[in-house]
């Protein structure tokens, strides 16, 4: 899989709606499913390169009596397809440029800092002192 080409999932890249839909189902306790009215928007452009942000408007179906669920969420996809076009605007290419080589490695390093990203969440949460804001993320 590969961070920097586009692909089938959302905003174009490996996350699918059935890992989105099977996070949410163990994160907020429901068998509840997305309907096929669901949406993403992209609400990261320009604010970053290391990910895509997916604003998520589920459609619930099939909700549990006194279930109350978000009706949008945010989804952090680690991606470098941002980067990607951010490197094409700026003509980032040649010797200088980011060969795929490159963006190889990148990808390495993308993972890993998505995932210290999460686990530091995972501690906040955690923690869950008044003074700190914090995302709750789950992965």
């Amino acid at each position: 899989m590969s961070l920097y080409e586009p692909a089938d999932g959302i905003l174009e890249t490996h996350v699918t709606w059935e890992d989105v839909e099977e996070q949410m189902q163990k994160s907020l306790g429901t068998k509840a499913i997305f309907g096929k009215n669901k949406k993403s928007t992209n609400i990261s452009d320009l604010k970053g390169f290391m990910s895509k942000i997916a604003m998520i408007e589920p459609d619930w179906e099939n909700v549990e009596e006194g279930k109350d669920l978000p009706k949008r969420f945010v989804v952090k996809i680690s991606s470098q397809l941002a980067f990607a076009a951010l490197s094409k605007v700026m003509k980032f290419d040649g010797e200088d440029g980011f060969s795929e080589e490159k963006l190889k490695k990148l990808g390495v390093l993308t993972r890993d800092v998505h995932n210290r990203e999460v686990e530091t969440y995972k501690l906040l949460v955690r923690f869950n002192h008044k003074d700190i804001p914090y995302t709750k993320a789950s992965q």
